[in-house]
């Protein structure tokens, strides 16, 4: 239950009850407030690569993709290994690294030094627990800040609306492939229990900043991840994904330490595999340290986002408008919403709950949809059509067993679902409201002298409603949670 209301008895048994919200009038944007936040917003989203250039984060490149790669993505036969520069350690997130910070501590001189050995000479002056405590503090303070943040998880978040990539392999620490693509950390050897989980998976091979204790920053604790690398589970999984998919690096520069040793302990591996490798680096000079790949020459944000667009143009995936949909659906069924309890009250009119329970639908389907965003899924073409016929099966066998809550609720979901996943639909068509003998509604002046109707409009439905309503208290109205009984 929503809210708070007037008690005028017992709550009915109704699945749920909401309260309409009540905003202060006195509450406004002035126009200068909403200018200000217009042009933060545009600022914090134009294109990264103008204010910051270096041979490492480069601009954002138009680059021809190899059509095997793009077919390879859709059968799901790629894997990414990915290293610092597509995270935050690229220039480009807040103009310095947590090498350059290290470095400035110890007043290390040379600018050359490895990465491990500058972690192992920290933590020889200071504590690991310091040299941890540091890159927390540098994670921390870029998500506190959205628009460090947007650029930091500008990769994962692209790579996160691409349903195909479920096997991804990093060296880098922070937590981004969890928060941003929903991907399960396998990260020590008794994680590779969980291989067969049907979910997205992120191999850590230089561990986790969430598992402090797995955490490869030093050089001895380099030596003995490149010894985990050839012999254990980590390395036999990495090996696996390599024979059995094309291998993308991203992120990564000859300078980098720790995909050189990788490299070249995985390098039989890579060379023998079947499928071809590719490097992603913004610098034309870039060459591949490995015989027979091929370079990408763009920006690694820029790089997912170019693959996603080719997805889109061979018809494997529906454009990311699907979420500018999502968007004007919710904000018109807002709209609906609010005119109907404004009006039309559950305790006098009692058909209107049908009416709720399907607009509850269909803002389920919305909210599920978006919230799915992070993993491409529902992206695939045909998918939410498909879906939403299921859903149809399941509304006639609702109605026919005259279960007409969950009918109304079924065909706003599966409403909802077709309208995202039809992207030729126009949105302004899909209707809004329903009541039970007249079916989906576009008009709300029909919708307001179908509920009127009362047993004439549907005599089963308004009998079952009027039950439920006849001691609901005013100011609250029923909403139908998102789950149903099984219909078969």
């Amino acid at each position: 239950m929503r809210g708070q209301g007037t008690s005028a008895g017992p709550i009915p048994s109704l699945v749920g009850l909401r309260c309409l919200p009540v905003y202060p009038k006195a509450y406004r944007w002035s126009g200068v407030a909403t200018a200000r936040i217009v042009r933060a917003h545009l600022m914090a989203e134009q294109g990264i690569g103008k204010e910051h250039r270096c041979d490492e984060c480069g601009d954002d490149v138009e680059a021809p993709l190899p059509e095997r790669l793009v077919e390879d993505t859709h059968a799901g036969k790629v894997v990414l290994f990915v290293g610092s520069g597509a995270s935050t350690e690229a220039h480009n997130v807040i103009g310095h690294t947590f090498y350059d910070s290290i470095r400035s501590e110890l007043g290390e001189k040379n600018a050359g030094i490895a990465f491990p050995d500058l972690m192992s000479a920290f933590v020889s002056r200071f504590s690991r627990g310091k040299l941890l405590a540091a890159f927390v503090d540098r994670l921390r303070y870029i998500d506190s800040h959205p628009f460090f943040h947007r650029r930091a998880t500008r990769f994962h978040r692209a790579v996160g609306q691409i349903p195909y990539f479920q096997e991804i392999v990093t060296t880098n620490w922070d937590d981004y492939f969890e928060t941003q693509t929903g991907a399960i950390p396998l990260v020590q050897g008794s994680d590779f229990d969980y291989w067969d989980l049907n979910q997205r998976k992120v191999l850590k091979v230089h561990g986790s900043v969430l598992n402090p204790g797995s955490v490869v920053a030093t050089r001895e604790e380099y030596e003995g991840s490149l010894e985990a690398l050839r012999s254990g589970a980590v390395g036999a999984a990495a090996k696996h994904l390599m024979a059995t998919h094309s291998v993308v690096f991203v992120g990564y520069s000859l300078r980098d330490d720790d995909i050189r040793q990788v490299i070249e302990a995985l390098r039989h591996d890579l060379n023998s595999a079947a499928r071809p490798t590719y490097f992603v680096h913004p610098n034309p000079a870039f060459k591949a340290p490995l015989a027979g790949a091929e370079v990408i020459n763009t920006s690694a944000g820029f790089f997912v986002e170019l693959l996603d667009r080719a997805l889109v143009e061979a018809e494997y995936l529906l454009p990311l408008k699907l979420y500018d949909r999502a968007a004007t659906m919710d904000q018109r069924l807002r709209e609906a919403r609010s005119r109907v309890d404004d009006n039309l009250f559950p305790w006098q009119l009692p058909l209107v709950i049908f009416n709720h329970a399907y607009q509850d639908g269909l803002g389920d389907a919305i909210d599920h949809t978006v919230a799915a965003r992070r993993t491409g899924v529902d992206r695939q073409h045909h998918k939410l059509v498909q879906t939403a016929t299921g859903y149809d099966k399941a509304r006639q066998l609702a109605t026919r067993a005259r279960k007409y809550w969950d009918a109304a609720y079924i065909e706003g979901y599966g409403t909802g679902l077709l309208a995202l996943g039809a992207s030729s639909l126009p949105l302004h068509i899909v209707p809004l409201y329903y009541c039970p003998g007249v079916g989906q509604i576009s008009s709300f002046k029909r919708l307001a002298a179908a509920v009127r109707g009362g047993p004439d409009t549907h005599r089963g439905a308004f009998a079952w409603a009027a039950r439920q309503t006849k001691d609901l208290p005013v100011n609250m109205y029923p909403f139908h949670q998102p789950s149903l009984p099984e219909y078969k």
